[in-house]
């Protein structure tokens, strides 16, 4: 083989050897950018189902459902103080029924004391308590009871004073005897019976 053959044929080896090296460059350089090219596609597709979500979430947010929250916050409030102000008109109405019904009584009972029977009857419940009675002792009734009362209380209670009460209002009377206090008035009456009535009744009122 001639000198200039043996030259070629190394020349065309080197040449053989770099197209390798160069396909094989070439392979790594592609496989590395088909790689950050994945990475890449990945990344952004995540960032576009974020960006997807967040857009269909504003879309599905009700612009109005603020204004409606608030009325019907508004409208609870106003049924509530509705409620509460039927609530006292309905115990002002309980109240004046009642009112009414014991002011009929009031009314039979100044009837009763204008008769003999309303002395009788003071005197008779005093003696109730003839037993408690201790020197000193002081029976109280109505001013304009004072005249028509003392005379038949002192008999029946000798020793006993006979004063005026301003605070009773309906009739009836007050004995007090040492520190005991025995309140016999129409005025305790007609508290008890007016307690009475609305525990029966299952009444409150204001």
């Amino acid at each position: 083989m001639s000198k200039k053959n043996v030259e070629l044929e190394r020349t065309a080896q080197k040449i053989s050897e770099n197209g390798q090296s160069f396909a094989q460059f070439s392979d790594s350089v592609l496989d590395a950018a088909r790689q950050q090219a994945e990475a890449i596609l990945a990344e952004a597709k995540v960032q576009a189902d974020q960006k997807y979500a967040s857009i269909v979430g504003v879309q599905r947010t009700d612009p109005l459902e603020a204004y409606r929250a608030e009325a019907r916050a508004k409208l609870g409030r106003e049924m509530a103080a509705a409620r509460q102000e039927n609530r006292k008109k309905l115990l002002g109405y309980r109240g004046q029924l009642v009112n009414a019904l014991f002011a009929e009584l009031e009314e039979n009972l100044a009837v009763y004391v204008d008769t003999p029977a309303y002395v009788d009857g003071v005197v008779k419940t005093m003696l109730c308590h003839q037993a408690d009675v201790q020197p000193g002792c002081v029976v109280q009734v109505r001013p304009q009871d004072l005249a028509r009362l003392q005379p038949a209380l002192e008999k029946a209670l000798p020793g006993c004073q006979v004063q005026a009460d301003r605070e009773i209002r309906f009739g009836g009377a007050k004995l007090r005897t040492g520190r005991r206090l025995f309140d016999e008035t129409l005025d305790d009456a007609i508290r008890a019976q007016r307690t009475a009535f609305l525990g029966r009744c299952g009444l409150r009122v204001e």
